[in-house]
């Protein structure tokens, strides 16, 4: 049975996130950050999804369809960002990213 859900994106550079591992990550963009934020408001999942190029800026035509529905875990902020974890739950496809200007936003 298929769900449609809003959650914030999590795009990763160079990583796949598959269901069931806890993974350990590094937070330094500020639209990444929004994301683990309004994550933080809710319910704590996040769309992880991979970028097709490793570039510091985020379009929707830069981002795969298939993710994995992951909650983020402990968090630690310092500095030059945040490091949390995050637990892929399950595989999902993504039917349409809402952008906000130039960057992914937490949907």
């Amino acid at each position: 049975m298929s769900e449609h859900i809003k959650v914030p994106v999590f795009p990763m550079r160079g990583a796949v996130v598959f269901p069931g591992p806890t993974v350990p990550v590094a937070v330094s963009r500020a639209g990444t950050s929004r994301a683990v934020d309004e994550a933080l408001s809710g319910d704590r999942l996040v769309f992880v999804v991979a970028q097709r190029e490793n570039a510091e800026q985020v379009s929707k035509e830069a981002l795969y369809s298939m993710g994995v529905l992951a909650r983020v875990g402990p968090i630690q902020r310092g500095i030059n960002g945040m490091q949390l974890l995050i637990t892929g739950e399950t595989r999902a496809v993504v039917l349409d990213y809402e952008t906000d200007g130039d960057v992914i936003p937490p949907a």
